[in-house]
């Protein structure tokens, strides 16, 4: 179980770096194109 949720933790930090990075490039676009991701 231990080995499952180690993994699975892994998977989740690997989603939050892409979230980070999407939010990043948001950031440098600026409000015009993030509204249209909305």
């Amino acid at each position: 179980m231990q080995i499952w949720y180690y993994s699975l933790s892994l998977k989740n930090k690997k989603v939050w770096k892409v979230l980070l990075r999407m939010m990043q490039k948001f950031r440098r676009y600026g409000l015009r194109s993030a509204h249209l991701w909305a």
